[in-house]
């Protein structure tokens, strides 16, 4: 009897096992469909369907020229360009108002 319900537990163990890594499998191929469909939108796929790396460092290096452009600042840290962000929404819907 004892091995019977031993037997049911690791059975419910391993189909239990089975359907979260079925189910994290599935999670983990729709994000890569998603990110593949912003590469294809975004033109950075080369034609073997390799991303190219140097049109995403580009990208970076042009939002950094934008934002550096835009908020008049050198040296930009993540929390300061959403602290300026912020502020600007700030000042736009207070004049909108």
């Amino acid at each position: 009897m004892k091995k019977l319900v031993i037997s049911i537990i690791l059975l419910l163990g391993v189909i239990t096992l089975t359907i979260y890594l079925y189910l994290n499998y599935k999670s983990i191929k729709e994000e890569n469909k998603k990110l593949y469909s912003y590469f294809e939108e975004n033109e950075v796929l080369e034609s073997n369907n390799n991303i190219n790396l140097s049109s995403i460092k580009e990208e970076k290096d042009n939002i950094e020229k934008e934002l550096t452009i835009f908020l008049g600042e050198d040296n930009l840290n993540i929390e300061e360009v959403k602290n300026k962000i912020d502020s600007i929404k700030s000042d736009n819907s207070t004049k909108a108002e």
